[in-house]
């Protein structure tokens, strides 16, 4: 997927779980796109471990440092 599309299924994704679409900014999907070249399975990945490691600091936004942490965490393979 590239970027656009990228965002369209995050935000798809989150919808779905009746989220907030706008957790993850256009930044945050930028580089989700760049760091998993657009495969859904590692967007997935990466999503869920941006979330859970947002819930467990006790923090209600994702930051870009928190996403780029998340890349690297499930990249590192």
């Amino acid at each position: 997927l590239n970027e656009e599309q990228t965002a369209d299924y995050i935000r798809f994704r989150i919808e779905q779980a009746s989220g907030n679409p706008e957790l993850f900014n256009r930044k945050a999907c930028q580089w989700i796109a760049e760091q998993t070249h657009g495969i859904p399975r590692l967007i997935n990945l990466v999503c869920d471990a941006a979330l859970k490691q947002a819930y467990q600091a006790g923090e209600l936004t994702l930051s870009l440092a928190r996403i780029k942490l998340a890349c690297q965490e499930v990249m590192s393979f």
